[in-house]
């Protein structure tokens, strides 16, 4: 500063050189309004506690960072996403499964907004297609009955398409979708007597598994990677309680990228006269590995089924069902410091029907790494590691069941960060007591309100102020330094120079901004999250984490929520790779120093030394630009 209007002020300057700020970075999440989260939401979870939006989370598509009015945060992780990202708008937006018209005139509806659109012809004879930016599933049903069946129909209140009379009179195909995939059902009205349903289905960029069973796997034709499932069939009968599992699909290969996929049906179920019509074939086609976690139940009598529920107690023809849930992704949660957070809870709703009865269902940790799509009865039964971990009371239909499992969330974080803990792998297992009967919960609702979700409360780390830093690597000392714009950051020596000088600053968001102290018009940054990729300086900015390590050390990770990614050193360049708690992982990062200079005035100085104010205020500024130049070198 310089001194001005000397006479008659009395001036008290502090200057802490730690302190530093080039001024708050926005990405404009803080400004979305709570109007722009889907109506699905908001109806889940109670927003009365929060602040605003603090993070949409950017790559990780299935959660919801929520800033509280006590200063924490919220993290909610959905079984599926919520969001996608918009080529045309280059945002990323809410998914919006709203049943339209078409914009192609060759179809009558699709759905609103998601990353995939699937199309519905007028005749379903015409057939349906689904498809993204690289893969297309047209699938055709195979039906005599094209010339009865009825033109494609809407049903605004359910958010459905109909084609009715599809495979004969009182035989609907019915279809609606899920976050993730789309959701078919073929309603029965009365007993037939065929049990079989053909679909031709056409691939593009997808090529399918060539073994018949309970379910389909889509395949990238080059990769071989799992693309799409068409999931496990069951079937339902009106009461809700009678359900088979006794379905599978079988393959027929008409050429390279056409198939006729045919349902078979539990023809003994279907005829049973315990049996209530009418009953609904519900299979579903959906990405695989888009859910945040994955889960199914496993009866008694020898079923393993991934569905859109999970059951629990006794139900009729199955005996027992125990349900066996994994939370997937938490090596891209390693910014959460295990020792910030406060609670996480498990959030199902219940939705049992038919004759059900009051009863407790315990969360139990699992002692074996089990796997989701073939776990059976008994192998859940010997997982199950005694002490409960939470156990909630079950009465009325249609409650939200909460289950702590703030301690298992903790360790699985810790093991992520290599500082104990064990596996998110080993999951955890829900089992109903002895008594209870006919329980159930939405693992996705069929109409997208009540969908499974954890809530994860938090305090952010911050455990740098803002100031200005030297970084250096625990590995072997070298400083991070500043290259120019565009340049790859490097850590070349164990010399500090004043490229390897930065000023670290927090942003609105809870994360920080890395700038070099002799540019503050550039920024530490990284073009993509992903490992192999170099960290650079540019004139754009980017968000960091930087959390504490058990050592004192830093772990320095991108701001994404989406990133199992760090700051790594790696033989002299700097690079983000999977966090393994490696010390090229590792940060030293201490200020520089710190000073603070109280400059007072007395009114009597020009008197004093027979001097004008304006060579007073000369001298003055001469001391202060000298005092500068000393801090700054």
């Amino acid at each position: 500063m310089k001194i001005k209007n000397l006479l008659g002020i009395t001036i008290s300057v502090t200057i802490l050189f730690t302190s530093v700020i080039s001024g708050f970075v926005s990405y404009g999440s803080e400004n979305i309004k709570f109007d722009d989260v889907p109506e699905q939401i908001r109806n889940l979870y109670d927003f009365s506690k929060v602040e605003c939006l603090s993070d949409l989370g950017e790559e990780d598509l299935s959660s919801l960072t929520l800033k509280n009015t006590d200063g924490t945060y919220t993290l909610l992780q959905f079984d599926e996403p919520i969001r996608f990202y918009d080529d045309v708008s280059g945002t990323y937006k809410f998914i919006d499964n709203t049943i339209v018209n078409s914009s192609n005139i060759n179809y009558e509806y699709e759905n609103s907004a998601n990353t995939f659109s699937c199309k519905f012809s007028n005749s379903f004879s015409d057939g349906i297609l689904f498809e993204d930016d690289k893969y297309s599933v047209k699938f055709t049903p195979v039906s005599s009955y094209t010339s009865s069946s009825k033109p494609v129909s809407k049903i605004d209140d359910e958010n459905a398409v109909v084609y009715e009379d599809a495979f004969g009179e009182g035989i609907d195909l019915k279809y609606a979708f899920a976050n993730n995939g789309l959701k078919e059902n073929i309603v029965i009205e009365e007993y037939k007597d065929f049990t079989s349903y053909s679909f031709v289905v056409d691939l593009e960029g997808l090529q399918i598994n060539d073994n018949e069973n309970s379910y389909i796997n889509l395949l990238d034709e080059i990769t071989g990677e799992e693309v799409l499932t068409f999931a496990p069939t069951f079937i339902v009968d009106s009461t809700g309680e009678n359900i088979s599992y006794d379905n599978c699909y079988t393959i027929e290969k008409i050429s390279s990228d056409k198939y006729n996929i045919t349902v078979k049906l539990d023809e003994s179920f279907l005829k049973d006269e315990t049996t209530q019509y009418p009953c609904v074939v519900d299979p579903i086609l959906f990405y695989t590995g888009t859910n945040s976690f994955s889960g199914c139940y496993a009866t008694q009598s020898g079923s393993t089924v991934l569905n859109n529920y999970y059951q629990f107690g006794s139900f009729n023809g199955t005996g027992e069902c125990i349900s066996y849930i994994k939370v997937l992704g938490l090596n891209k949660k390693r910014w959460l410091n295990p020792n910030n957070i406060i609670e996480a809870d498990l959030k199902l709703r219940d939705c049992s029907s038919g004759n059900y009865n009051s009863g407790t269902i315990t969360c139990y940790d699992s002692n074996s790494i089990l796997n989701v799509n073939n776990v059976t009865y008994s192998q859940l039964v010997s997982s199950i590691i005694s002490t409960p971990k939470d156990t909630v009371s079950v009465s009325a239909a249609n409650i939200e069941y909460s289950f702590n499992i703030t301690d298992l969330m903790k360790a699985w974080i810790r093991d992520q960060i290599g500082q104990g803990g064990f596996s998110y792998d080993y999951g955890f297992i829900l089992r109903g007591n002895s008594s209870l009967v006919n329980r159930k919960a939405y693992k996705i609702d069929p109409n997208d309100i009540y969908n499974a979700y954890i809530a994860i409360d938090f305090e952010y780390d911050l455990p740098i102020e803002d100031g200005i830093y030297k970084i250096s690597s625990y590995y072997n000392q070298n400083y991070m330094q500043n290259n120019g714009v565009s340049q790859n950051v490097t850590a070349p020596s164990g010399t500090l120079s004043n490229n390897g000088k930065w000023l670290i600053s927090k942003s609105q968001s809870g994360r920080y901004t890395i700038q070099p102290y002799n540019n503050s018009s550039l920024y530490l940054r990284y073009n993509s999250s992903s490992a192999n990729t170099n960290v650079i300086v540019s004139t754009t900015s980017s968000e960091w984490y930087i959390v504490q390590n058990s050592n004192n050390t830093y772990r320095i990770l991108p701001g994404s929520q989406n990133s199992a990614n760090a700051v790594t050193y790696s033989s002299g360049t700097i690079m983000l790779n999977d966090y393994l708690n490696a010390d090229s992982q590792k940060w030293n990062i201490s200020p520089l120093y710190t000073a603070t200079i109280n400059d007072y005035y007395d009114m009597g100085y020009p008197v004093y030394y027979g001097e004008t104010a304006s060579v007073s205020e000369s001298y003055l500024n001469g001391y202060i630009d000298a005092i500068s130049s000393r801090y700054m070198q």
